[in-house]
């Protein structure tokens, strides 16, 4: 799905301009000095300016009208296509880390009243709009839907509110204390699965739930090598002494083995050279019994010389 909306005609357009226009690859970087540009108020390529109405013709008739408009479209949905993909599986590995720094505040105040006096009222995060994507999305699918990019100074507010006994609908609220996601000014948690489309808060217990299903501050490497492999196995090795001790020994056994390659192959190498020689064979001198006048004869008339 993902390879047919990336062949698709407006895609090879866009990824053509941006290739041959601007002479770059990476759209998401373009995209961002772009946004920085005009958020900045400065003036954009005439290529792509689609505000000051100062396109070329030339562009208009290659590449159609409001280019920087469908940049930026075509790069929401990008993103936004991998950060909802199989449930949110990608956003949910991504933003596991930073979830479970969350729930190191919303959890005290929520599992134990006495706690809940002594903790934290207020946590500030700081993010990247790449940030804000794959954590609403990881809420649910039906939270991130978005066709437009996060703008600057986004925020993503979520308040934990504590239930007046008597005053809550026990058949929406089971617990003590509700939740209220709210998006840049906009109330966003009736988008969560389990919460009701009439109200503005929620049970936390729904929030949690959802959260503890994928939450660690590992990088949860399972999900994506379930059964462990090499890297499961390395790191299992390098965590204990008896590991560590056989990685060292295959380390100098693979040293050993490569010396004698290497002594091996120098040594057939220089058996196998043989270097230019000038032989002069002399005439053989007469065959004597008396082996003192055929050292003598030797001497005088050598069999041959190398030089």
């Amino acid at each position: 799905e993902y390879k047919s909306f990336m062949a698709s005609n407006e895609a090879q357009i866009i990824q053509h301009f941006v290739e041959q226009e601007l002479g770059v690859v990476d759209m998401g970087g373009a995209l961002d000095c772009l946004m920085t540009t005009m958020c900045t108020d400065r003036t954009l390529p005439s290529t792509l300016d689609d505000y000051a109405k100062s396109t070329s013709h030339d562009v208009v008739q290659k590449y159609g009208s409001k280019i920087f408009e469908r940049m930026a479209t075509l790069e929401t949905e990008k993103e936004t296509f991998h950060a909802l993909y199989n449930d949110g599986e990608y956003s949910k590995l991504g933003m596991a880390p930073l979830w479970s720094e969350i729930m190191d505040y919303l959890n005290p105040i929520v599992k134990d009243k006495i706690e809940a006096e002594k903790s934290t009222k207020f946590a500030l995060f700081s993010g990247h709009d790449t940030t804000i994507i794959p954590i609403m999305a990881s809420l649910g699918t039906r939270v991130w839907d978005h066709t437009e990019w996060p703008p600057y100074a986004s925020m993503v507010n979520i308040e934990v509110h504590e239930l007046i006994d008597g005053e809550s609908e026990s058949s929406v609220f089971t617990s003590d204390f509700a939740f209220r996601l709210v998006y840049n000014g906009q109330v966003y948690t009736d988008r969560m699965d389990g919460c009701h489309k009439d109200h503005d808060l929620c049970d936390i217990k729904i929030l949690l739930d959802q959260l503890e299903s994928f939450v660690t501050r590992d990088r949860l490497c399972d999900r994506i090598n379930p059964t462990g492999g090499v890297v499961k196995t390395t790191t299992e090795l390098v965590s204990t002494r008896e590991g560590i001790s056989l990685i060292l020994v295959l380390i100098t056994l693979s040293c050993c083995c490569g010396v004698c390659f290497t002594w091996v192959c120098i040594h057939r190498g220089r058996q196998g050279y043989r270097p230019q020689t000038l032989v002069h064979t002399l005439e053989l001198g007469e065959y004597h019994d008396d082996e003192d006048d055929q050292d003598e004869e030797n001497e005088k008339d050598p069999s041959f010389v190398v030089i």
